[in-house]
């Protein structure tokens, strides 16, 4: 499904950032927008930080905006998936809530830290900071390279194999990508109330992963940095609160976890070349999540709050099914692409 979204719009989120990025406010919608059309926050992060090492941005503190918009449409990947229970009438407005509490998580943060950092530069000058502590003038003889085993190296392998099959046509392989997402969400469904309602299985799965906040918070940090996508173990959520395995303000800590897991992983990438601007944008990316679990952590308003709009945009989509795709829609982009437009 990224590489379909990658071929219909991967140069269009170029050419946003390139063209719409005078005004802190317009960057952070074009970080949502351009993430949200390729579905990859990795590609415009890369996109940015190339053009900060070239001097198109002045500063890292110009580019700051986009990043923080990324994280909001990446976290689109599973409010799409939860769209796969839309034939399930006990599960979907669960399923719904539970692919939108990540989306209320990132929003709610962003109310926060974004008017830090346009005021202060509370980002851009911790990273900065933090980069001048611990990497300024180290070098590295090797590079870093993910695992060739690894879950998203074996997708990729995957995904290329059917491009190939079938011409490399994004519509094609998008429609397909969407058929496979629901056959395999139905699937995936039966076998977690086969395996885990079964002989007190429920209790023992419950107290394990999601027993704690903090145990759930590392476990959410630990699997996405395994299995190196964030959109894998947050879109992994979404079935289990369907089935009632689990509860939405259980789940959040492992969302939360699964935030700063994803960062850790482009972090070491980045340190594998060592460029003031590469590893300075993932500093900034790390520390924008971190402050964000605090935040949520310290501050139980925040997760109530979450929680809350999650459960209640659940309750509209059990009443009109469409509000969902609405909700997508218009979120993601048509606002963006509205205020870009009359920008």
């Amino acid at each position: 499904m990224t590489i379909s979204f990658l071929n219909l719009g991967g140069d269009l989120t170029e050419r946003l950032i390139l063209d719409y990025t005078t005004h802190p406010l317009m960057a952070l919608f074009i970080g949502i927008l351009g993430t949200a059309i390729t579905q990859s926050s990795s590609l415009t992060t890369s996109i940015v930080v190339g053009l900060v090492a070239t001097g198109f941005f002045p500063d890292i503190r110009s580019a700051v905006p986009i990043i923080i918009g990324a994280n909001i449409g990446t976290s689109v990947t599973s409010t799409i998936v939860s769209l796969g229970h839309i034939r399930q009438e006990g599960e979907f407005h669960k399923a719904f809530s539970a692919g939108t509490l990540h989306d209320f998580f990132n929003l709610l943060a962003i109310l926060v830290i974004f008017p830090l950092e346009l005021s202060f530069g509370f980002l851009s000058n911790s990273a900065t900071f933090l980069y001048e502590s611990f990497f300024s003038g180290l070098s590295f003889s090797s590079e870093i390279h993910s695992s060739s085993w690894s879950l998203s190296a074996i997708l990729k392998n995957m995904s290329s194999f059917l491009l190939q099959l079938l011409w490399s046509n994004a519509i094609v392989t998008l429609v397909l990508s969407f058929a496979i997402l629901f056959f395999s969400l139905r699937t995936l469904s039966q076998v977690l109330k086969t395996l885990i309602f079964n002989g007190g299985n429920k209790e023992r799965f419950q107290q394990r992963i999601f027993g704690t906040p903090y145990g759930s918070l590392f476990w959410g940090m630990g699997l996405t940095a395994l299995v190196q996508s964030s959109s894998i173990t947050t879109s992994l959520t979404v079935p289990l609160v369907a089935t009632n395995i689990v509860t939405l303000r259980k789940v959040l800590p492992f969302l939360m976890g699964a935030n700063i897991g994803t960062t850790l992983t482009a972090l070491i990438a980045s340190i594998s070349t060592p460029n003031e601007a590469s590893i300075t944008i993932a500093l900034c990316h790390v520390l924008y999540n971190t402050f964000a679990v605090i935040l949520f952590l310290t501050i139980p308003f925040f997760q109530t709050m979450a929680v809350g709009l999650s459960e209640a945009l659940g309750k509209m989509v059990k009443k009109q099914k469409w509000y969902g795709f609405a909700y997508v829609a218009v979120i993601f982009f048509f606002i963006p692409l509205v205020l870009i437009y009359f920008s």
